[in-house]
């Protein structure tokens, strides 16, 4: 395996994650939806950064859903 052909399979990866995620979102918080808009990735940045990119938008995803669910269940 190459590795492009890794690097390729890590970003459909990461990219899958962050779909799921953010479906997550939207079924089970909607009213956050508002906030993705504010969370976008750069996706100007080099080749080489793009899956670190992504981590961190999935990341962001994650902590965003994760602190909501927390705040609500201690309301």
């Amino acid at each position: 395996m190459t590795k492009n052909h890794t690097k390729m399979k890590s970003e459909r990866e990461l990219n899958a994650q962050i779909l799921k995620k953010t479906v997550e979102i939207n079924n089970s918080s909607p009213e956050l939806l508002v906030f993705l808009d504010e969370m976008r990735i750069d996706d100007e940045d080099s080749d080489a950064n793009i899956c670190s990119n992504l981590k961190a938008y999935y990341d962001s995803l994650d902590a965003l859903l994760t602190s909501y669910h927390r705040h609500d269940q201690n309301m």
